[in-house]
């Protein structure tokens, strides 16, 4: 992914730099530092054009306007829905949530997985644009630091980029959980907040996900991670199929993310029960601790964000 080689360029620019002044910088005690999520805001309004800030970890629900009415769920109970033959189901695939608006914390988590999979299932096709953060690098050495300072700058990582459309019935695998046969595996258990909005002829869901710690990266593409069944995320393949060309240079003895303040904002026609608008934010601090060839061990953290936004025919 090329968010992956912007962060591998990044770390490069910041071990060579490391190589050169091995000489001033102090040897690691070897112990990650993580940093700590601030706590959400529960009450700010959501905006699909919000801009990522990885310095913060707060993320915002949307808030009834004049006209609107904001269903909440705070209940983790798995209500049953009603499904066209008057059966009850609570799987994605076989729930009809024309028949019932969802309220439950359950109902809108499998509200939402419907939704995901059936862009993923029917290919509508759509336009995207990605947009990469990286925050400043906390680091065991100065010297790293004061680099990572001049080198995160040149990267322009910033700035919305229009990706290549995909269009009606072709690969959808960049939507959602990438590279999956699935758009959402969603449950409860990931969810901090969940909330349905009715702005008349159009409905805005909003997913908050929890905190996530992992002591690794993920294998599979990152199903295995609770972010992973949702987002686009780092997997070891992709992160140490780039470090291993550099092995000359320095050793990688742990990447390991811990997932902040991620969210899903989908904007969903009524009619026709369909996401037309979907914005993911997925935020992570990277926890690193590397060993230079000639000189010491050292430990970093750099807050990253990656933002997908996309219209769907």
């Amino acid at each position: 992914m090329k968010a992956t080689k912007t962060l591998m360029l990044l770390l490069v620019a910041m071990l060579l730099f490391a190589l050169a002044a091995c000489g001033r910088a102090q040897p690691s005690a070897g112990v990650t530092t993580t940093a700590q999520p601030a706590a959400a805001t529960e009450n700010e309004p959501a905006s699909s054009g919000e801009t990522p800030n990885t310095g913060t970890q707060a993320s915002s629900l949307p808030s009834a306007v004049s006209g609107d009415t904001t269903l909440s769920a705070v209940s983790a109970s798995s209500v049953p829905l009603t499904t066209p033959g008057g059966s009850t189901a609570t799987g994605a695939q076989t729930t009809d949530m024309t028949k019932k608006v969802p309220q439950t914390k359950a109902e809108l988590v499998a509200y939402f997985n419907q939704l995901a999979n059936r862009v993923k299932a029917e290919k509508p096709g759509y336009t995207m644009q990605e947009q990469i953060s990286i925050g400043e690098p906390k680091s065991s050495s100065g010297a790293l630091e004061g680099v990572a300072k001049v080198a995160i700058p040149m990267f322009n990582q910033d700035a919305p980029k229009n990706m290549p459309s995909v269009s009606k019935g072709a690969d959808h695998s960049q939507f959602g959980a990438y590279a999956q046969s699935y758009g959402a595996k969603l449950t409860p258990a990931m969810v901090k907040n969940i909330s349905l909005t009715d702005k008349g002829t159009q409905y805005v869901l909003r997913v908050e996900m929890k905190d996530e710690v992992r002591p690794a990266l993920p294998k599979d593409n990152g199903a295995e991670h609770d972010h992973g069944k949702v987002f686009k995320v780092f997997s070891y393949e992709a992160v140490y199929g780039t470090i291993n060309d550099l092995t000359w240079l320095f050793t990688m003895e742990k990447f390991a993310p811990t997932y902040h303040g991620s969210y899903v904002i989908y904007t969903i026609d009524k009619a026709t029960d369909r996401v037309r608008h979907a914005e993911y934010m997925m935020r992570e601090t990277a926890n690193c601790q590397a060993k230079m060839k000639i000189g010491s061990s050292f430990t970093a953290t750099c807050d990253i964000s990656m933002k997908g936004i996309y219209t769907i025919n």
